[in-house]
């Protein structure tokens, strides 16, 4: 069985997706305040989820585009 092998800008947009979600699901159900009043806007909290799930997109699409292309050959 062959490893799957991602580009390593793709890694680095999923980890930072993958924080700004964590970001957005704490400030949602308001378990701590963690961004600043002063950088605060009308639906940040929604802005920081929406974000992340496209930052994490792009390497989850590579992940499936690799996985389905290895399993043909």
């Amino acid at each position: 069985m062959s490893q799957l092998r991602a580009p390593k800008p793709l890694l680095f947009l999923d980890i930072l997706g993958s924080i700004l979600l964590l970001w957005g699901l704490i400030e949602h159900f308001g378990w701590a305040q963690l961004m600043p009043e002063a950088w605060r806007f009308p639906y940040y909290q929604p802005v920081l989820l929406v974000t992340g799930l496209l930052l994490i997109a792009p390497y989850q699409f590579f992940i499936v585009v690799d996985a389905l292309r290895q399993r043909r050959r």
